[in-house]
């Protein structure tokens, strides 16, 4: 119920400190994605705030003193107005478990949730739903069908040992490509040069990437590497729905992973990954984590980002020892002879088929 005294605000720089404040005594931060944020005043006092970071809703909270007046609704479709304005028609939700209900009443149905910590949730019922049924179509009989999740910044020899192993070890592998365009190769670029390097294999589908795989819906933190900041909860809610949803879906009973001597995130992703596939608490079966260690050369670990580190240096000739020759006649081409930064290449490669069988 709202009070004549009461309205609801964007939030300009000028008032910001206050809801950090705000925020900070409820165990949230206001981060630093945020794009827009509103705010609930009554009689000039904050009571409520809520922001909205891309299609995620976020850094929502109410004062406990008006607990049980629908501020939390009202905050919730004024931010969804909001976001429908800008364009933004799928929409998620960060929230703490307790304040589910007030989005369940906004039309949100709940796709993962670290208990006691954070659930996510999305303003469908549906969506998750097609999507599996859409993956159910590529699942494959066999004792062993493994999965790989790859982001491939660009692929290298240290992706197609990775993948190649895995086909060798199981019947049949899923291939997920992360589909967020955050990273200096393009996504449309790094699925031709996945691709590419894959096509000498029979037993593996590429499937290309979806919200509900490493994107910044359910693991933000993996597109800030450059902050080394490692949120436990993110990795978590990614992989609860991973083992829960797509794993059935395509009968994924193995996970495989490269050692990561390099990166804090990825490697504590993969220590939190062997933690929550194995929990036999979760209501799916477990999935086995395969680590295999990185792919060398001349006693290297050979990783994306030493490639890139390579690319507009004077030490070209390296990269041939570090990519398949797809990759390599690609950085050639883009990147060498037209004097081309990593960014840029946005041109769509292939159809929009989200599956590829190397068949």
């Amino acid at each position: 119920m709202l009070f004549e005294q009461d309205r609801i605000e964007i939030i300009t720089a000028r008032k910001k400190t206050q809801v950090e404040e705000f925020l900070k005594v409820r165990g949230l931060t206001l981060e630093s994605d945020i794009e827009l944020t509103i705010g609930l005043f009554r009689d000039k006092t904050l009571i409520g705030t809520g922001s909205i970071a891309g299609n995620i809703i976020k850094c929502v909270a109410v004062s406990c003193k008006v607990t049980g007046e629908g501020i939390g609704l009202k905050l919730v479709s004024e931010l969804v107005n909001h976001a429908y304005s800008m364009g933004r028609r799928k929409l998620y939700v960060y929230t703490k478990p307790q304040y589910r209900p007030i989005f369940s009443g906004a039309g949100f149905s709940p796709l993962a949730e670290v208990p006691e910590t954070v659930t996510l949730l999305e303003n469908s019922s549906s969506r998750l739903a097609t999507y599996i049924k859409e993956l159910e179509q590529y699942r494959k009989t066999g004792t062993n069908i493994a999965g790989i999740v790859m982001n491939a910044n660009p692929f290298t020899l240290g992706h197609r040992y990775l993948v190649e192993k895995a086909c060798q070890e199981n019947d049949w592998v899923h291939l997920f490509v992360v589909k967020e365009d955050a990273s200096e190769f393009s996504y449309d670029v790094r699925l031709r040069l996945i691709l590419d390097g894959l096509e000498h294999l029979h037993n593996v589908t590429v499937h290309e990437g979806s919200d509900y795989i490493i994107s910044k819906v359910t693991f933000p933190t993996y597109f800030i590497k450059d902050k080394q900041i490692v949120e436990d909860a993110h990795a978590r809610l990614d992989l609860t729905l991973f083992r829960n949803h797509i794993a059935p879906a395509l009968g994924i009973n193995r996970r495989y992973v490269g050692s990561e001597p390099f990166c804090i995130v990825t490697s504590h992703y993969n220590r939190v990954m062997k933690e929550v596939f194995d929990d036999s608490a979760l209501p799916c079966p477990v999935i086995e984590v395969k680590e295999v260690r990185r792919h060398e050369q001349s006693g290297h670990a050979v990783s994306a980002s030493r490639v890139r580190e390579l690319i507009g240096s004077v030490e070209l000739d390296k990269l041939s020892a570090l990519v398949p020759a797809s990759t390599l006649s690609y950085i050639n081409k883009e990147h060498v002879s037209k004097g081309h930064t990593n960014k840029g290449h946005t041109n769509k490669v292939y159809p929009a088929n989200p599956f590829y069988t190397m068949n």
